[in-house]
């Protein structure tokens, strides 16, 4: 997502947009972790029998479960697919949204059915998501709700029910 904003998009306020929203994240994510050092253990003990739970431990091995609050596996994923979601070009493409919707809840549903992060986490950084949206997103919100006014006066004067 981030290399398609900054090569071949056309809007650099977009790019802005998402690199501004995934850097505050990553910053809220460290003060929290600083203030508040954080851990699970919600990880079950894997005997490596077969693939998918060789897979599994490799990961576990990789992603420790410490400094997990909020997730920033499902802050990124939310804010990627926020800033494709908003994109004047991937609205047009309807197998864009449906990948994207796709994509972003396989990758927080698997964050908890792996026992990456728990549901707290994941709240957490759906509100760090939200905060963001409006801080980042919120012209976009304005601009939507003045033109479905516009469209709503527009529709009344014409003796349009809605």
């Amino acid at each position: 997502t981030v290399i398609y904003f900054a090569c071949f998009n056309a809007d650099k306020e977009e790019y802005k947009r998402l690199c501004f929203s995934l850097l505050s994240g990553m910053i809220a994510f460290l003060i929290i972790s600083y203030i508040y050092p954080n851990g699970q253990n919600l990880r079950p003990s894997l005997s490596g029998n077969n693939v998918f739970e060789i897979m599994v431990m490799n990961l576990y091995e990789t992603d420790t479960s410490t400094n997990i609050l909020p997730s920033l596996h499902v802050f990124h994923s939310v804010a990627c697919c926020i800033a494709l979601v908003t994109n004047q070009r991937g609205k047009r493409n309807k197998w864009i949204m449906i990948s994207t919707y796709l994509l972003t809840v396989s990758i927080v549903l698997a964050t908890m059915f792996l026992k990456q992060h728990s549901i707290i986490d994941v709240v957490m950084a759906l509100t760090m998501n939200g905060v963001c949206f409006y801080l980042f997103y919120g012209e976009i919100l304005s601009a939507m709700s003045e033109k479905a006014a516009c469209m709503k006066h527009h529709h009344k004067r014409k003796g349009i029910q809605l």
